[in-house]
């Protein structure tokens, strides 16, 4: 458990307008501080085949001491 932030949780949230399977949504992820400092997180989305990086973000958060977790920035 060394670290800043531990992935808690995860579930998709599908798009209910869309009307076929695999129509969109959304991937939600939950954190859980467990210390201080700043982390930078990596998210891809890569395409369904292809296995090819279609977008990249990378967020930056800062744990404080008392567990307040704050996004920095969005690269």
């Amino acid at each position: 458990k060394d670290g800043i932030l531990i992935l808690s949780g995860t579930h998709y949230v599908p798009d209910m307008s869309a009307i076929f399977s695999g129509g969109g949504g959304k991937q939600k992820y939950t954190f859980r501080e467990i210390g201080e400092g700043t982390v930078n997180i990596t998210f891809k989305y890569v395409k369904i085949g292809a296995g090819e990086v279609a977008s990249k973000y990378v967020y930056t958060y800062h744990v404080a001491d008392d567990g307040t977790i704050t996004l920095n920035n969005v690269t």
